[in-house]
């Protein structure tokens, strides 16, 4: 199935469409990790507990061409309301989704379709994944 398409144009969003996100909200897994939320005006932050990211987590995704094929349809969605998606870890850029993003060739790899994924932002996020106090 195709993804669907916008009928007025590739480059036209209508200013009065853009949806403008405020506020927060945290979320916590069922193994207890945690998700900081934000709205940040046109672009949604997600900032996802390093602990959270394994490759066991893939595992319980949908396949790969599915989740490529999610990630595709809901692009023409964010376009419409001028949204974008920021995946951070420790409070560090390391994925950006959204209408405009393209992917890199680890998104393509693990099925992340049009997500771009910054992967020496990933390790270096992933890598501080111990809290401060756990050398002490």
């Amino acid at each position: 199935m195709d993804p669907p398409t916008l009928t007025n144009g590739a480059d036209s969003t209508a200013k009065h469409n853009r949806l403008l996100l405020a506020g927060s909200l945290c979320l916590t897994g069922p193994n207890g990790e945690r998700f900081q939320v934000r709205g940040a005006g046109e672009r949604l932050e997600v900032d996802v507990d390093p602990a959270a990211l394994s490759l066991g987590v893939l595992s319980r995704l949908p396949s790969r061409g599915t989740r490529r094929r999610w990630l595709l349809a809901a692009q023409p969605a964010l376009r419409r309301a001028g949204v974008s998606v920021e995946i951070r870890m420790n409070g560090r850029p390391v994925a950006f989704y959204g209408w405009q993003s393209k992917p890199t060739f680890l998104a393509r790899v693990l099925g992340l379709g049009p997500v771009e994924v910054r992967l020496s932002q990933l390790l270096s996020a992933w890598l501080r994944r111990l809290p401060a106090h756990a050398d002490q």
